[in-house]
């Protein structure tokens, strides 16, 4: 039955895409525009997990953590390793996001102790920053 409707949604979708004039592309950015910060966070999480990347969720957007406030509030999102890489701490903001000023002091007192931090905004920012690649990408 759930099938069914994912079927019937994307059907609509496709309708709806076609009958605009719109170019895909055009509609895709209009849509990620609206993307809450939860919906981007666990679109970047299954873009590492499906690259190979572990991913430990701190704070899911909306929550208060899993460890019920054991941990400082202003962690970043996630910390992601792999087998090669050195873990990085990646805060998850939407396009028009801003960090807060305890988030910016979290952010430098992780990198005063040696962890890398980044501030990303889609899944390739995501990439990028675990593997350090040299893209435009918050540092901190």
């Amino acid at each position: 039955m759930k099938e069914l409707r994912v079927k019937q949604s994307e059907k609509a979708l496709q309708q709806s895409i076609a009958s605009d004039s719109m170019p895909i592309a055009d509609y895709v950015a209009q849509e990620r525009a609206r993307e809450t910060e939860k919906q981007l966070q666990w679109r970047i999480v299954k873009e590492l997990q499906e690259e190979g990347y572990q991913v430990l969720v701190f704070a899911p957007p909306g929550s208060h953590g899993a460890l019920g406030g054991s941990l400082p509030s202003n962690l970043p999102d996630l910390l992601v390793k792999d087998a090669w890489t050195v873990p990085i701490w990646l805060e998850v903001k939407t396009p028009r996001g801003v960090l807060r000023k305890e988030q910016h002091q979290m952010h430098q007192l992780l990198h005063y102790y040696g962890w890398r931090v980044a501030v990303v905004r889609s899944p390739e920012e995501a990439l990028a920053a675990v593997v350090g690649d040299e893209i435009k990408v918050e540092v901190r």
